[in-house]
């Protein structure tokens, strides 16, 4: 048991969850802090991708002026 109430499974989760409804393909409900966690990494790598294409846009456009 998680004494953080945003790390626990709500009762309308645990009646998604596989073990209740025996549908066993089902994928597991996150919970409020797993959501949470997930969207937070999820923006983080995005903000990465994002710096990283700008900087290879920016050095092809410093290359192409250079050897211009």
């Amino acid at each position: 048991m998680n004494r953080n109430p945003l790390a626990r499974y709500t009762a309308e989760d645990l009646q998604k969850h596989p073990w209740l409804t025996r549908k066993f393909n089902d994928e597991i409900p996150l919970s409020a802090h797993e959501v949470m966690t997930s969207f937070s990494f999820e923006q983080s790598f995005t903000r990465v991708l994002i710096n990283k294409y700008l900087f290879i846009l920016k050095f092809s456009d410093f290359e192409s002026t250079l050897f211009s």
